[in-house]
């Protein structure tokens, strides 16, 4: 960050931030549907390389100016976004289908894709008093975006040995171009012990969405006007205990993808298509937070709940052939809802002068519904997640660090008009983190980790234990950490994961890195002034 005076009441500040990626993969997927009596419906299996290049550069200046009378002020502020990501993708691809004669569908090709937004903003903002304690805020807001989305595809020719044949039913060039005008009006109130804002306003979206796909254009201009309104305070209760509440009430536009006309074929087994009519989505969303905590004790308990109930949002519409391959589209849905809760307490003890113990306990619930259509048949599911978790923290002199630590998790689903009626699985965490600064200078760190899931299907190891260690050495006035450190000594480590969606229920495991050795130097910054 830079921030410089320009005068005794005018500052500058400008935070620049660039960002270069260069990213290798290669993934293998394979998958087998079958019907509830076991008859095969589909097969699929593919092999993808891709070499990503990626770009982002962001920049923010403002420009504040304050007034000679007190609490008056003004704030200019303008910001640029710029990203790009190009891939180069070779995939090879089979798929196979057996409830109808469907010919095959086999692919060997190379993808270019090429995507990049250009952003840019001004925000305004003005403050004038009422009094020492209640001021109003007038502030407008603009956002010109540039986005663009495209990607070609090449058959691979035989005869010619090379990816020459260029394939228009998988290749396309989105754009969305468009401006976003904010106009907010706010008002304040701040005491010793009650702090409040209010603020409205509507934002105009102004955008056009074009395609060219298949030797054809579809252009679709759209002006979308969004209201909000935000309401926060703050109540301080005493020395350590204090109230948060929030409500706001927002609309949005659709995304792109949501509003493409044509079918994107780009996978044989789900072919989607947007929506040019989709409405945007209206929100209503609550936030509560109670605390009671000493900082300097660093202990105490807190509660939190809150959540968003939707009038109108987005949802998909599918349908499945005989061979159960996804038509899917977007639509919007009515009064939908997710919530969240939990609470935690936390208390340190002093065993002896110079040896603590922390202990941090909690319990966390939430939850969520989602509507669709599936085969014409709208849909409901309702999961909620809950459970505890655990931490101890052994400090021996600042000389030696033990914290196991525990979590558990469940997971519910019920589903209505659906083909399950619920879904259910737990997890177990459990880890043991120890750290050592003996002999003077060197860092020893170990962590065990144990996680287990219930319900992972047959060919999938339900549990693994991770294990890494590490050495360190400080020097330069230990300015300077120089660190070894051995991941997954014990060769377990695997990503398999459950996902519940609305229409599905899938195990996914990746091929990851085990059994690797990372060396890394870290230089401490003490002071840093510019």
């Amino acid at each position: 960050d830079i921030e410089m005076e320009l005068d005794t009441s005018t500052t500058l500040t400008i935070v620049p931030s660039l960002k270069r990626g260069i990213n290798f993969s290669r993934t293998e997927n394979t998958s087998d549907t079958k019907n509830v009596f076991g008859a095969d419906l589909n097969q699929s299996k593919s092999t993808n390389i891709s070499n990503i290049d990626s770009y982002n550069f962001q920049n923010e200046l403002l420009i504040a100016h304050r007034f000679k009378k007190k609490g008056r002020s003004i704030s200019v502020g303008f910001g640029n976004k710029n990203t790009k990501n190009e891939t180069n993708q070779l995939k090879n691809s089979e798929a196979y289908f057996f409830q109808t004669q469907a010919v095959p569908d086999i692919r060997n090709q190379q993808i270019n894709s090429n995507n990049h937004t250009d952003e840019y903003t001004l925000n305004v903002i003005y403050r004038e008093p009422i009094n020492n304690q209640q001021s109003l805020t007038f502030s407008y807001g603009s956002v010109f975006t540039n986005e663009f989305d495209g990607r070609g595809t090449y058959d691979f020719n035989e005869i010619n040995n090379s990816y020459s044949d260029y394939s228009t039913t998988l290749s396309y060039a989105n754009r969305l171009k468009g401006t976003k005008t904010s106009p907010k009006v706010g008002y304040q109130i701040n005491t010793e012990k009650v702090w409040l804002s209010l603020s409205a306003g509507t934002s105009i979206n102004n955008y056009d969405v074009s395609s060219s796909y298949n030797n054809n254009l579809y252009l679709n201009n759209r002006l979308d006007v969004l209201p909000e309104l935000d309401l926060s305070t703050s109540i301080q209760m005493g020395k350590n205990r204090s109230i948060y509440v929030n409500y706001s009430y927002n609309e949005r536009s659709p995304y792109l993808y949501q509003l493409l006309e044509y079918e994107d074929l780009s996978s044989p087994l789900y072919i989607s298509k947007g929506n040019k009519d989709l409405k945007t989505t209206q929100e209503h969303s609550m936030y509560l937070s109670f605390r009671d905590y000493d900082w300097q004790s660093r202990s105490g308990y807190y509660f939190y709940g809150g959540g968003s109930y939707n009038l109108r949002s987005t949802g998909t519409d599918q349908a499945y052939d005989a061979n159960f391959v996804t038509q899917s589209t977007y639509v919007n849905v009515n009064d939908t809802y997710n919530f969240w809760s939990g609470v935690n307490y936390s208390k340190s003890f002093n065993l002896t002068d110079k040896n603590k113990l922390s202990v941090s306990a909690g319990y966390n619930f939430s939850g969520n519904t989602s509507k669709g259509i599936l085969n014409d048949i709208l849909f409901t599911t309702l999961t909620t997640r809950m459970g505890p978790d655990l931490k101890l923290t052994l400090d021996f002199d600042k000389k030696l660090t033990l914290q196991p630590t525990y979590q558990y998790t469940m997971v519910h689903t019920n589903y209505k008009n659906f083909s399950l009626s619920e879904a259910n699985f737990f997890t177990h965490k459990l880890g043991f983190m120890a750290t050592s600064y003996l002999p003077k200078n060197f860092v020893i760190g170990s962590d065990i980790n144990y996680n287990y899931n219930s319900n992972i299907s047959d060919g999938f190891k339900k549990d693994f234990l991770l294990w890494n260690a590490s050495l360190g050495y400080n020097f330069f006035s230990e300015r300077l950490l120089a660190k070894v450190k051995m991941y997954d000594i014990l060769n377990q480590n695997q990503s398999v994961r459950r996902t519940t969606t609305p229409t599905s229920i899938y195990d996914t495991e990746d091929i990851i890195l085990k059994q690797y050795v990372m060396f890394s130097l870290t230089y401490k910054l003490e002071k840093f002034a510019g």
